[in-house]
């Protein structure tokens, strides 16, 4: 009699879109260094926000369960770009996550539960470093992915946990000072 054979289930595809070096070094990380549910595949393209969502929405989609589009704001904000991503992100169903000034300030949510909002990209990264310094490890780099995967992957859902108390106190004060409209999450 023959063995009943395993079918195997086909895992969901992520596609991570990103236009920074240290996330597409994260995510990776995150993809190599987890076994997971998903297969997860990272691209980095040099463009602006709003590019990376039109070369979302040009893809052969039926490839992927989901698509991301990751970025820092940066100057994206003065310029539309962010706005306009947003909305054509929405519109086409491609998910949107960025950071506010720097991804650095996601890797610092590894560390510590509250992060100071009003710092420079290279403030942030000096904060990184005090902290490296402290328990013994090397100085951060961008494209350090060794750095990424023994130090920070570890604490992903610290850093995951500790931007959502951050996400939801921002979201009570938006809806006192705005009637109840509600934000666009991130963390």
């Amino acid at each position: 009699m023959k063995r009943p054979q395993k079918i195997r289930k086909q895992r969901d595809t992520i596609l991570i879109l990103t236009n920074g070096r240290t996330e597409k070094n994260y995510f990776e990380a995150i993809s190599t260094g987890y076994s997971s549910m998903y297969k997860i595949e990272v691209k980095s393209l040099n463009a602006e926000c709003d590019k990376l969502v039109n070369y979302a929405i040009n893809l052969d989609r039926s490839k992927y369960n989901q698509i991301w589009c990751v970025f820092d704001i940066d100057n994206s904000l003065e310029e539309n770009h962010l706005i306009f991503a947003l909305k054509l992100a929405k519109d086409n169903n491609i998910n949107i996550a960025y950071s506010n000034e720097a991804f650095e300030v996601w890797l610092l949510y590894h560390i510590f539960e509250k992060v100071p909002s009003a710092l420079t990209r290279k403030a942030y990264i000096k904060e990184i470093n005090k902290h490296l310094e402290s328990i013994g490890s090397s100085k951060y780099q961008k494209n350090d992915v060794e750095l990424l995967k023994k130090i920070f992957l570890p604490k992903l859902l610290v850093a995951t946990e500790n931007s959502k108390k951050v996400h939801q106190k921002f979201e009570a004060e938006y809806q006192k000072l705005n009637s109840g409209n509600k934000g666009y999450p991130v963390w």
